[in-house]
């Protein structure tokens, strides 16, 4: 009997497929930057109205704690 040997062959490793590419993005066109709304400039004149309307109301008293209490009421201090 005839011993034949067997010849390892060799693989070829397989062939890769095709990197498929991202779609080319659309340029996006951006909307112009948006400002900070401009801050309402509050008044002397404004304070002393709502003072005045916290009195009214029977919040104080004191016209200082109606005054300090209208300014925060008002935003005056507000960053």
């Amino acid at each position: 009997m005839a011993t034949t040997k067997k010849t390892a062959t060799a693989k070829k490793p397989a062939a890769k497929a095709p990197e498929k590419k991202a779609p080319a993005k659309k340029a996006v066109e951006k909307a112009p930057a948006k400002k900070a709304p401009a801050k309402k400039r509050i008044t002397r004149e404004m304070i002393e109205q709502r003072a005045n309307e916290l009195w009214q109301a029977g919040h104080s008293q004191d016209p200082l704690t109606n005054w300090v209490e209208a300014e925060r009421q008002l935003g005056v201090f507000d960053n």
